[in-house]
């Protein structure tokens, strides 16, 4: 078994998001590993230089979701640490936008949001405590939709 292991279980229902979601491969979550460590070492990102970086935690976890993800997930994410925190960002133009955020103390949320004329006209956060992977899928297909 590899030392990866995913610290959270993520299991699938039987939903839309089912198809949009699969087993990770090791080399992809190495891969995405690699990235989100990038972003977490890159100064350019953080408001202040003493600001915590994400522990390793939130990076294993937000990898392990990420590699369940289909792929066509991973192309538009932008990756933003903060304060101790990981969040990975898509967007749909200016109009919408789907924020998951890896706590450092384990917590998982999801905020979207829908505006129009720069003005918020739906948004709301999700704070699930099983199958976060299927919610996020199912908020990114919300996003493209």
């Amino acid at each position: 078994m590899s030392a990866l292991a995913p610290p959270l279980a993520f299991y699938t229902q039987n939903t839309a998001a089912q198809a949009e979601t699969s087993a990770p491969s090791e080399a992809s979550l190495y891969e995405l590993l690699n990235r989100l460590m990038e972003a977490v070492g890159d100064r350019s990102l953080y408001e202040d230089i003493h600001e915590p970086r994400p522990g390793a935690g939130a990076v294993v976890t937000a990898a392990v979701t990420l590699s369940r993800l289909n792929d066509r997930f991973r192309d538009t994410l932008e990756i933003e640490p903060f304060w101790g925190q990981l969040s990975l960002v898509w967007r749909s133009g200016r109009e919408r936008r789907v924020k998951a955020t890896f706590g450092g103390d384990g917590r998982l949320s999801i905020y979207y949001e829908q505006m129009i004329d720069g003005r918020v006209i739906d948004s709301g956060m999700d704070t699930p405590q099983d199958n976060f992977t299927g919610h996020l899928a199912n908020r990114l297909i919300w996003l493209r939709s």
